[in-house]
């Protein structure tokens, strides 16, 4: 997220394009009209003149553009921030919801966006599955509880510690099931 110095508000059409193309929202910077005339007023439109005049039509999109300026105008930095789309997608795989990825990647799902996920939000990115959604809901919760921590997952972790888990990846549940030969789900489901 760059945050300049000046308020965004005040920002003028030149300054606010240069804004929007540094923030990851190029095509909207390149295109933006010029009767937009300050960050106040692109901050000041509708839902519907931003996809009317903009082409920005899907919620989700909107909403990370919304939350993005949100940033902007507060001086307090989430540590979610800092998490890019590519960390969230690495994050779907060891969750286990890698089949997701496509579609996270596509909306630009970063570590800010994911922390304000909405039920609806989820499944405009596809997720229909309950046990999918439930899982995707306990792991943001988590997320939040270790402040945002990116490596909070541990990565091949002891199997033979119980105690850590609910951080263990979904390659790490495979290992332990390998290892007190269980068969894993797929193999349950081939009998």
């Amino acid at each position: 997220l760059v945050r300049f110095s000046s308020d965004f508000d005040g920002l003028n059409h030149e300054e606010l394009c240069q804004w929007l193309a540094s923030n990851g929202f190029e095509s909207i910077g390149s295109d933006l009209p010029i009767n937009i005339n300050s960050g106040y007023d692109f901050r000041t439109m509708s839902d519907n003149d931003w996809s009317k005049k903009l082409g920005i039509s899907h919620g989700i999109e909107r909403k990370k553009l919304r939350s993005t300026i949100e940033k902007a105008l507060n001086e307090k930095k989430n540590i979610s921030e800092n998490l890019s789309n590519e960390w969230v997608t690495q994050w779907l795989e060891d969750i286990g919801l890698n089949q997701y990825k496509y579609e996270f990647l596509r909306r630009k799902i970063n570590g800010m966006m994911l922390n304000s996920l909405t039920f609806k939000e989820v499944r405009l990115l596809g997720i229909y599955n309950p046990l999918h959604q439930c899982s995707l809901k306990r792991s943001i919760q988590l997320f939040r509880q270790q402040e945002y921590h990116p490596c909070f997952l541990k990565s091949h972790a002891n199997i033979n510690n119980r105690r850590n888990v609910a951080f263990w990846t979904v390659a790490d549940v495979a290992s332990w099931l390998k290892a007190i030969k269980m068969p894993q789900k797929n193999q349950i489901c081939q009998k």
